[in-house]
């Protein structure tokens, strides 16, 4: 049962790095890794993919080995202990840490994508709305110079009917003294 699991554990393991190096669509992974990760598994002083490449060994000889073998004094398991514990947590970290700020810096720029996008949009938006609206804005404005003539107008001949309505009356009060007299 142990070996079973250690077995099918390896086997993904192995299968998930060489998808992250080469791609692997069933994993979604892309392959093809940036120089900052490939550097990382393959140039010192981190060398990862040489030590999973031990660590896989170490553990399928493991699994060969017979029961009786198995002891802690067991080359292959003090390997894999002293791996885990050593430097192959900090690589394996140190390769999650790069892809975590290269995932970040790729949501950044489609984050900036989306806004350039939307911009995009609200401009589009606005100048159909000048186009649209720009006739009607162009009527209201003559609508509205309109009813300011007339109604310059309007004051002008309310002007001259006031002056008449004083004229005429102050002629009838005239009449009015002059018959009185």
């Amino acid at each position: 049962q142990l070996r079973t699991e250690l077995t099918t554990a390896i086997g993904r393991m192995e299968k998930i790095h060489e998808g992250s190096l080469k791609g692997d669509a069933a994993l979604n992974l892309p392959g093809s890794p940036s120089p900052a990760i490939h550097a990382i598994y393959f140039n010192q002083p981190l060398l990862l993919d040489a030590k999973i490449r031990r660590y896989w060994h170490a553990a399928k000889a493991l699994l060969e080995m017979p029961v009786a073998n198995l002891t802690a004094n067991n080359p292959h398991l003090k390997y894999l202990q002293e791996a885990t514990l050593g430097d192959l947590l900090p690589a394996l970290d140190a390769v999650t840490n790069q892809y975590q700020k290269e995932y970040e810096q790729k949501v950044v720029a489609v984050e900036r994508i989306g806004n350039l996008v939307l911009a995009g949009i609200l401009l589009i938006l606005l100048c159909m709305a000048c186009w649209m609206f720009w006739p009607v804005v162009r009527r209201l404005e003559e609508e509205i110079r309109l009813v300011q003539s007339l109604s310059q107008e309007l004051r002008v001949l309310n002007d001259a009917l006031e002056e008449r309505v004083v004229e005429r009356t102050k002629v009838a009060e005239e009449r009015a003294t002059a018959l009185c007299q």
